[in-house]
């Protein structure tokens, strides 16, 4: 694990494949410890923390023992990932990007986005038109996002600034959706979502 941390400091990694159980510290262990983490899949006899694992944004969970074609699904899912990535990565016109659900190849554009969710390995996309469902992690999605219109606001939600309606409490409404602000981050979420737009009354009249 130690070695594999110099190696990922060195080098340039597109994919990681990680057991739980390794020597000096674990592959959970390892990947909290990573600032930019590369595309990860686990491999590992723990089903029981597959949760944990989702939770930072591994692409693929796979329980051994594995057959050969449960590996190559994570591979390949892997793989579509990447050059999705690559292909949003390329284009000039930064106002859209691409998923894929099913069999179909969808174009998302970036105004359209209300919020984003995570449901582990999976991702629901909320536009004005539609829900999107695709097999994507909620840090791939975030890293494709203007961070000046989308922003992180608990470890499940991404949500677009300008579709922002009210901040209720701790709870964001977006149209008739309430999601839930993270209490650590709370005062620097509603600073951006507010910028300079929140009018205070000067002095006397």
């Amino acid at each position: 694990a130690l070695s594999a941390i110099e190696v990922l400091s060195q080098e340039k990694i597109d994919l990681m494949i990680l057991d739980i159980n390794m020597p000096e510290l674990s592959g959970l262990q390892l990947l909290k410890g990573l600032s930019n983490p590369p595309l990860t899949i686990i491999i590992t006899a723990y089903p029981e923390f597959a949760i944990e694992g989702f939770e930072l944004d591994v692409i693929d969970y796979i329980i051994k023992p594995a057959s050969f074609e449960r590996f190559v699904k994570a591979i390949n899912k892997a793989k579509e990932f990447l050059e999705l990535k690559s292909k949003n990565r390329q284009k000039e016109d930064h106002s859209y990007f691409f998923i894929k659900e099913g069999n179909r190849i969808e174009k998302i554009n970036f105004k359209e986005v209300l919020f984003i969710e995570s449901l582990q390995n999976y991702v629901s996309i909320q536009t004005t038109v539609k829900n999107h469902l695709t097999l994507l992690t909620l840090k791939s999605l975030e890293e494709f996002l203007p961070k000046r219109h989308f922003m992180k606001v608990q470890k499940s939600f991404i949500i677009n600034i300008n579709k922002v309606n009210s901040i209720d409490g701790d709870e964001i409404i977006i149209n008739t959706n309430r999601i839930p602000i993270s209490p650590v981050n709370k005062e620097i979420i509603i600073k951006k979502i507010l910028g300079n737009k929140l009018l205070h009354r000067k002095g006397n009249p």
